[in-house]
């Protein structure tokens, strides 16, 4: 186990996990400041912000964040091998989280190269990436929620609740907006429901042996 003081020792996922956030969030902030026009959740989509003929300067900081994010994701996925229990069924669910997660940082490094400007192949990238982001939060739930880590008293259940919830909330907008409306608050949504899934695996991934 590690504790939160012991940064050092903590599992490839939680520090991958706490890089990604960092970048994602940094490089959105840098490219906000540049955005020319009043830029609201409610009126516009976080792409906007990589469109290099509304955001001319602040687009390379959104869509290098993007790739950069896409390249810290692999470690995150690939770290997710500590989290292997001895029952081979629950193995080979977390192996699923590793393969869907890794395409997932594929899609987001596509949407950082094909950004805003190139329309259709960014839509459709996008697409991809919100729906394995769906699956991921599914899946990340179902490990959270029958994880058990030897020696330690960490209500990993509590945490795959949480995790459900996020799946729920983010659903619950996809569905409404992709039936009922249209909008840009869906891309903020499902983008900060993804930098809460990575924090719960950050917090309770310190206790995992």
């Amino acid at each position: 186990m590690s504790g939160i003081n012991d940064i050092s020792k903590w599992p490839l996922s939680c520090k991958a996990g706490v890089l990604l956030i960092t970048i994602y969030t940094v490089s959105v902030i840098i490219a906000w400041m540049f955005f020319p026009e009043p830029f609201s959740p409610l009126n516009n989509y976080l792409s906007d912000l990589g469109n290099y003929s509304w955001n001319p300067i602040g687009a390379f900081f959104f869509n290098f964040g993007n790739i950069l994010t896409s390249i810290a994701l692999i470690p995150f996925y690939i770290g997710f091998k500590d989290w292997y229990p001895e029952e081979e069924k629950n193995k080979k669910l977390i192996i699923m989280v590793q393969i869907v997660g890794l395409i997932s940082a594929v899609s987001l490094a596509m949407i950082g190269i094909f950004s805003e400007d190139f329309r259709f192949i960014h839509i459709f990238w996008s697409a991809i990436y919100f729906i394995l982001n769906l699956i991921l939060f599914l899946l990340g739930s179902l490990i959270l929620y029958t994880y058990e880590a030897p020696n330690v008293n960490v209500p990993f259940k509590r945490g795959g609740l949480i995790a459900l919830a996020i799946s729920i909330v983010n659903l619950s907008f996809v569905v409404y907006y992709g039936i009922f409306s249209s909008g840009p608050l869906m891309e903020w949504v499902t983008v900060i429901c993804s930098l809460g899934f990575v924090g719960l695996i950050v917090y309770y991934g310190r206790y995992v042996s």
